[in-house]
């Protein structure tokens, strides 16, 4: 018998919260479901539970899934979470040695590079995931 950790039991449920999204909107059309929901559910945690859902959406990141690395950085964009960096470190070489020549490809890619750059940013100007970043520097129009 296996003992799930805390952030086990937390990951296995924000993934299977999400999973129900994507079936609701796959039924209702509509995949704006997904991330405006997640970013319901993400506002309504505490700070314990944000320092847990960010690990999750990092784990997203290394998803083959498009859409579950879509919904990731758009977390990632909306909440500032600089604790991503390597994640998308990985991401971004990850993708630089698979991407095809098309269009999707290449935009995740260059969305990649911009939140990089973002994160790189921030975490040079003292932002963590306790103290995350204000977004206060020339990046953000670039968001």
């Amino acid at each position: 018998m296996t003992t799930m950790t805390t952030f086990d039991v937390f990951r296995h449920r924000l993934n299977d919260y999400r999973n129900s999204l994507v079936r609701r909107a796959k039924l209702e059309k509509e995949m704006m479901i997904v991330p405006v929901e997640l970013e319901k559910h993400y506002l309504a945690l505490d700070d314990a539970e944000r320092l847990l859902a960010d690990k999750v959406i990092c784990e997203w990141l290394r998803s083959d899934d498009p859409g579950t690395r879509w919904d990731a950085e758009y977390l990632i964009k909306k909440f500032r979470i600089v604790s991503a960096a390597d994640a998308l470190r990985e991401l971004d070489l990850r993708l630089q040695k698979t991407s095809s020549v098309s269009a999707p490809d290449r935009d995740e890619l260059a969305k990649v590079i911009r939140l990089i750059l973002w994160s790189s940013f921030c975490l040079r100007h003292g932002s963590t995931a306790s103290s995350p970043c204000d977004g206060n520097h020339p990046c953000d129009a670039h968001h």
